[in-house]
């Protein structure tokens, strides 16, 4: 597949800058650039290591880039859109397979596909499109979205409600009576605890856990291994990065950025980076560890 800057910022509804003729064929990480392959730099130490013939950058809006790219406070969001486009899934055969089990009450819209050993509770709603792959479980009264990709082995709760295009990789869970919005994407061994809600165009990575009744705003980033607790609330665009921890009925404003193996706690009002545990603004945290290495050496 090959696509111009101009057509790819068109389909993710961005805007990009340079131009926007350049060719891309495909996406490549730092250590495997290759010429007409675009590339990521979150931070300045990663930009000068961009070498001059990939095609284009997809990198923070705090940077200042000179190659043609895409600007954005959270690329890794607009990656997996990205990835998505360079690699979409393998079509799947409309129908009911002979060892899925549904219930005779259940919605299965036509062009739906449920694969073996699927099992569909009563009164289940599954939209156009929609593909659950081998043993996916959807519990009794629950409605999956147009165009939702269920992977194998993902559960959902009674009375929940998935979103149109939402991506749920093997053994995602989902509590019941939890929700989640319009192309919210679920890693594998993500559970979702009931009556939580996460928000359009979430994304919640691998082995992340959301507690009961929170809250994870539209655009939020959850990265590997983070927790959210028991009624928390995370804003838009908020990122937890891997290990970082949200506790009970912590608020997160939008913008918040908690670091890895941090524990935000309370409310957290400002945009921008915090750190430690409890979690502070990153600057506060860099000066209190200057102070601890000045009294460990006086």
């Amino acid at each position: 597949m090959s696509i111009t800057l101009s057509e790819l910022s068109q389909k993710l509804g961005v805007e990009h800058h340079g131009d926007g003729s350049v060719i891309i064929l495909g996406f490549r990480s730092l250590d495997r650039q290759a010429p007409g392959m675009m590339v990521m730099a979150e931070e300045s130490e990663q930009l000068e290591k961009v070498a001059p013939e990939v095609s284009c950058v997809l990198h923070s809006d705090q940077l200042e880039v000179d190659k043609p790219g895409i600007a954005h406070k959270n690329p890794r969001i607009l990656l997996a859109r990205i990835l998505e486009l360079f690699h979409p899934q393998a079509p799947s055969e409309p129908g009911i397979h002979e060892l899925a089990t549904v219930d005779s009450r259940a919605e299965i819209h036509q062009s739906a596909s449920v694969g073996p050993h699927c099992v569909v509770g009563p009164r289940v709603k599954l939209g156009a499109g929609v593909v659950l792959r081998a043993f996916v479980v959807i519990g009794e009264d629950s409605t999956v979205g147009e165009g939702s990709f269920l992977q194998p082995h993902v559960v959902i709760g009674a009375g929940c409600r998935i979103g149109r295009d939402c991506q749920l990789e093997p053994w995602a869970k989902v509590g019941e009576s939890a929700s989640l919005g319009d192309g919210v994407d679920l890693g594998a061994h993500a559970n979702i605890g009931k009556e939580a809600e996460v928000q359009s165009g979430a994304k919640i990575d691998n082995l992340v856990l959301v507690g009961p009744r929170a809250k994870v705003g539209p655009g939020s980033l959850l990265v590997g291994q983070s927790a959210v607790d028991r009624d928390a609330v995370l804003h838009s665009g908020v990122v937890i990065a891997g290990q970082g921890s949200v506790g009970p009925e912590a608020v997160l404003h939008s913008g918040v950025q908690v670091g890895g193996r941090s524990l935000a706690t309370g409310e957290l009002k400002e945009a921008g980076p915090y750190l430690g545990t409890p979690a502070i603004p990153l600057k506060e945290e860099m000066r209190r560890r200057a102070r601890e290495k000045k009294a460990q050496r006086g």
